[in-house]
């Protein structure tokens, strides 16, 4: 068991019960059947049961959860966490948010997945847009889960935002080209370059566009490199149980650079190359 969590002056409590192989010690030799999160009476407000497969002295598949405070700004819940053996490479984790709607416990999301990891939660805040005759709004808060994904030649931070009005998870971030059409957002990166010791080239376009001319700019073993951000398209997919989101056509996605002092936005793997970017995972 874990908690009490208080939340909103309620006491909860977390509760899983695993199952273990007599006579093994190792991670892999003990799965979660179920879990529930309860109220101070002791009655499950939530239950989610895993099937289990057993075969040859082992599980077939293995879970671990576990769960705490959300620490949010704007709202009050509690964040589970868990992880499923056998998984692929940067995935098998998974998040779920509960938060406290008009006095209740209520599932906000399915469990949220990605190919990368979950970093956590924290304030982010934004400036809008001039509006009506001009006038500045003042900036606007909201509580975000940040998760790190795997582009396939760098990582993008990417936020999903706790939307306690509406009492669900969303997107952060929904990005429109000046005629309305859906266009990648702009996210901060984390890069491992590993440069080469040849001299090569990049094109370098202005914007982040395959309509603009771009320049060619050498890339010598020792010039200066800053990467600086990146414009990637990100899909969201919803089902009945799980949230899943991850980057919808790496071959699109675009590198904001400066190479010894110019500065512009690569794309296509001929150009990460020259910039120590290769694809790999």
């Amino acid at each position: 068991m874990q908690g009490p969590f208080h939340v909103g002056g309620q006491s909860l409590t977390f509760v899983k019960h695993v199952l273990s192989i007599e006579g093994k010690t190792s991670d892999d030799d003990s799965t979660v059947e179920w879990w529930e999160l309860r109220d101070a009476a002791g009655n499950a407000i939530y239950r989610h049961q895993y099937p289990v497969g057993f075969q040859s002295g082992s599980f077939d598949e293995t879970e671990n959860v576990d769960a705490r405070e959300l620490k949010a700004s704007f709202g009050q819940g509690i964040l589970v966490e868990g992880g499923e053996l056998p998984s692929a490479p940067n995935g098998g984790w998974w998040v779920q948010v509960f938060g406290l709607i008009n006095g209740k416990l209520t599932p906000l999301s399915g469990a949220l997945r990605a190919d990368g990891a979950f970093l956590g939660e924290q304030v982010e805040s934004h400036q809008p847009s001039p509006m009506f005759r001009g006038q500045q709004l003042p900036p606007v808060s909201h509580d975000v889960l940040k998760f790190r994904m795997w582009t396939g030649n760098v990582s993008i931070i990417y936020g999903a935002m706790i939307d306690w009005i509406q009492g669900r998870v969303r997107p952060e971030s929904t990005c429109l080209t000046a005629q309305g059409q859906p266009v990648g957002c702009r996210y901060q990166i984390e890069t491992n370059p590993a440069r080469g010791s040849e001299l090569t080239f990049v094109r370098l376009f202005p914007e982040p566009e395959d309509g603009f001319t771009p320049k060619h700019v050498v890339v010598k073993p020792d010039s200066k490199i800053d990467y600086l951000e990146a414009q990637a398209s990100v899909s969201w997919s919803v089902d009945q149980d799980d949230i899943s989101f991850g980057v919808s056509n790496p071959g699109k996605v675009w590198l904001h650079v400066k190479i010894d002092g110019h500065e512009g936005w690569i794309v296509g793997e001929e150009d990460f190359d020259a910039v120590g970017l290769p694809q790999a995972g």
